[in-house]
């Protein structure tokens, strides 16, 4: 309660000022925003790759630390659009009547209570209101929900250093938790997250859900990172 008002007055004693630079009067301007434009795919398991809006780095790397980690919720709707895009894109393929399940991937226990929010469930759910809006709009016949299948153990800190990818990857396969309360059998699971650096998240919820019979068939993020010595 006190984080989330101290962002509100905040907003209401600062000009607004875009999140990838700097400039008044706009969440993120038009020169930020097209760095967005770009789409990046990834292998990120057998048959699956990873479609990302981004690459993680100048503008955009501050946009989306500004958002995840400073609070910045107004960009909540702006990233759920892109994020939507992608998702779109990943199913369009799809024409038979599908009730695609949207999986945030999880956040470290730590994480939550320092930024105070789940910011990639209140986007899923965004993405999944943009997504039914666009199927009753084109006459489509699947829909979309969302589903925090998801979860980790309060020992598991998702953040290390990517030369720690083997330790981090087996720290995530045992770390991880089955949140959802109905069966994920043949669930049709669309996974989003916000950065990827090594895939090592992905890759264990990925593995994770599959353990659970769940059909994983599209995975989205705002932003490839791309470098071999990064955090995420």
């Amino acid at each position: 309660m006190i984080p989330s008002f101290l962002r509100m007055l905040s907003l209401i004693i600062c000009s607004r000022r875009c999140a990838g630079c700097g400039r008044k009067d706009a969440v993120l301007c038009n020169s930020c925003m097209q760095y967005f434009d770009d789409s990046y795919t990834r292998d990120i398991a057998p048959t699956l790759r990873v479609l990302s809006c981004a690459c993680y780095q100048g503008p955009v790397r501050q946009a989306i630390l500004s958002w995840k980690d400073h609070g910045d919720e107004e960009l909540d709707l702006l990233f759920a659009s892109l994020l939507a895009v992608r998702c779109v894109d990943a199913i369009e393929h799809y024409d038979e009547e599908v009730s695609w399940c949207i999986v945030p991937a999880p956040s470290s226990q730590s994480s939550l209570r320092r930024r105070g929010r789940a910011h990639m469930h209140n986007v899923a759910q965004l993405i999944s209101r943009m997504m039914n809006a666009y199927s009753r709009a084109y006459g489509l016949a699947w829909s979309a929900h969302v589903c925090d299948a998801v979860g980790m153990t309060p020992q598991v800190h998702k953040a290390v250093t990517a030369n720690d990818r083997h330790n981090r990857l087996h720290r995530l396969d045992k770390g991880l938790r089955l949140c959802a309360t109905h069966s994920m059998a043949h669930v049709q699971v669309i996974l989003i997250d916000d950065i990827v650096t090594t895939g090592s998240t992905m890759r264990a919820c990925i593995r994770f859900l599959r353990s659970h019979h769940a059909q994983i068939v599209a995975a989205c993020c705002l932003a490839d990172v791309r470098e071999q010595n990064a955090d995420a």
